[in-house]
């Protein structure tokens, strides 16, 4: 019996791909959004979905993002 080629893609070519798409979702969401500041914190919500954080919840998602409370993060998951 003859083993299969692995055809498993590079962690990093998929981190990079997923970025891309993260990224193309943020410019999509731009006309939906008044203000920069609420479409800023949707933009870091989303970057930290994918960035290597423990547990995403509001808090840890904040901290990935520079922040020193959740509240901008949450506020706009709430709306």
């Amino acid at each position: 019996m003859v083993a299969a080629a692995c055809r498993c893609v590079d962690e990093h070519r998929v981190a990079a791909g997923c970025a891309d798409r993260v990224e193309a979702a943020v410019a999509w969401l731009r006309p939906h959004f008044r203000r920069p500041e609420p479409h800023a914190h949707a933009a870091d919500y989303l970057r930290g979905l994918i960035a290597d954080v423990e547990r995403k919840n509001g808090w840890q998602l904040a901290e990935q993002a520079g922040y020193a409370h959740p509240r901008g993060i949450q506020r706009v998951l709430a709306r």
